[in-house]
């Protein structure tokens, strides 16, 4: 799937806390995970959290929220990442199925690759088939179901990995 805008008016940067404002309203209209823009203000200052927003040309279009996991510290060495769990990630409607969610995960997975994470986690709602269809396509897999973990509807969340050392990892089927 080509993008329907040139990447030139693309761009992929940290969120700040002025983007909160803009990425509660994508969160809403997307049904996502209902966080509090305090929520989003404290990852901003956690050094395991990784927030990333997509804008085309000004307009932020969406974002991942995601969080490092730390691979048994060591005392006085760098923190060595072995795990990563998407939290929430969103692009407003207009946009979805035009390449800009692969675009903003492309380039989540380079900086997850780069802190050395070896797998990333997420749940999603079980009747969510677009999103689970998006996952897939990117090579994660199914690896148990959560019973009622949703609330507002009560349902079920699918668990998916992507073991980042599979040579498929990451790689952009058609689906």
């Amino acid at each position: 799937m080509e993008l329907a805008y040139k990447p030139e008016n693309l761009k992929v940067s940290k969120m700040s806390a002025v983007d909160i404002v803009r990425i509660l309203e994508i969160q809403n209209e997307c049904e996502l995970s209902v966080w509090a823009a305090d929520d989003y203000r404290r990852e901003l200052i956690r050094t395991d959290s990784l927030l990333l927003i997509v804008r085309l040309k000004k307009e932020v279009i969406g974002f991942i929220a995601a969080r490092l996991l730390v691979d048994e510290p060591q005392i006085d060495t760098a923190l060595n990442f072995s795990e990563a769990e998407i939290l929430n990630f969103g692009i407003i409607e207009k946009f979805q199925q035009k390449g800009f969610g692969k675009f903003l995960f492309e380039r989540f997975l380079r900086e997850t690759l780069d802190l050395g994470v070896e797998s990333i986690w997420l749940d999603v709602r079980a009747s969510n088939l677009q999103a689970i269809k998006f996952y897939t396509g990117r090579g994660f897999i199914a690896a148990w179901i959560r019973k009622d973990f949703y609330a507002l509807p009560l349902e079920d969340a699918l668990i998916m990995k992507l073991e980042c050392g599979d040579p498929s990892a990451g790689k952009f089927n058609k689906t």
